[in-house]
């Protein structure tokens, strides 16, 4: 691995298709690892979490993409670790 990484970050719309299907191209043009990742808040009411996950289930299919889910209460602080992080 080069060490070069793309970090999509998603909300739980169907509408961030596209920011993973343009993620993905600009990583196989530069050679790098793609990671598609999400900050949900750790609490929520059922219904909204349900109706969240199941969106990102989808997406996850359609564009054949793992996503990973960060549940923090800080989300920007919580993704620049992730970030920090991956390799």
């Amino acid at each position: 691995m080069n060490g070069k990484l793309i970090m999509a970050c998603i909300t739980a719309q169907p509408s961030c298709k596209r920011i993973i299907e343009n993620a993905a191209e600009m990583a196989d043009r530069y050679g790098a690892k793609l990671c598609v990742v999400t900050a949900q808040p750790k609490k929520q009411n059922a219904k909204l979490r349900a109706r969240d996950m199941r969106c990102l289930d989808d997406l996850s299919h359609q564009t054949g993409r793992e996503i990973t889910v960060i549940y923090s209460d800080d989300p920007l602080i919580s993704l620049v670790n992730y970030a920090k992080n991956s390799d």
